[in-house]
């Protein structure tokens, strides 16, 4: 883990699989999710992030959970699970 900006490319990443993602639902949307993102910490990070930024925060907090299994000492992650709780109330 960097902690560096993302670059360009890995959002367009990012944007690509959210949407294709965002088309299913249960199981079909986890296989996507699991087969595009293996164990890529901080793409799910960003996924989940992104998910924040849509307001979808039971997504959001569906990737920065498995995020902080896959790296579970990232800054990052831990500040935007603490923003998701909040926000869920």
């Amino acid at each position: 883990m960097s902690g560096g900006p993302t670059p360009p490319d890995r959002w367009t990443l990012v944007g690509e699989i959210f949407l294709e993602a965002s088309e299913l639902s249960g199981e079909d949307r986890a296989r996507l999710l699991d087969e595009r993102c293996g164990d890529d910490a901080d793409l799910r990070r960003d996924l989940g992030e992104a998910c924040y930024e849509a307001e979808d925060f039971d997504s959001a907090l569906e990737h920065l959970k498995k995020s902080d299994l896959l790296a579970p000492q990232d800054e990052r992650t831990i500040f935007l699970l603490g923003l998701t709780y909040e926000k869920m109330g």
